[in-house]
C-alpha cells in the first residue's frame, strides 16, 4: 500500500506513505538477498509434470488419438544436471 501512495501520489514521501500505512520503513527497502533460482526451477518442473500428465490421460480417454497412436505419451526427462 505504501508503495502505491508513493507511485501514485509523488507528492507523498515515503516516511509519511509508510507512516499512514502503518508499514515499517525498513521493510518498504528491503530488499531480498537469496537466491531462490532452485526452488523456483523445481516448482516449473512440477508444473510441466503436471501439464504432461493431463495431456497424457487427455490422449488415454479420446478414442481417435488413442487408436490413431495407441502408444502415445509424453515423458519428461526431469534430470536438469
Amino acid at each position: 500500500m505504501a508503495t502505491y501512495l508513493v507511485k501514485f501520489y509523488p507528492e507523498v514521501s515515503i516516511s509519511r506513505a509508510c507512516k499512514v500505512t502503518s508499514f515499517p520503513k525498513s521493510m518498504y527497502y528491503y530488499r531480498t538477498v537469496r537466491d531462490d533460482s532452485a526452488t523456483i526451477n523445481k516448482l516449473i518442473i512440477f508444473d510441466i509434470s503436471d501439464i504432461c500428465l493431463k495431456v497424457n490421460n487427455l490422449l488415454q480417454k479420446h478414442t481417435p488419438w488413442k487408436d490413431i497412436f495407441p502408444h502415445s505419451e509424453i515423458h519428461l526427462d526431469t534430470d536438469i544436471n
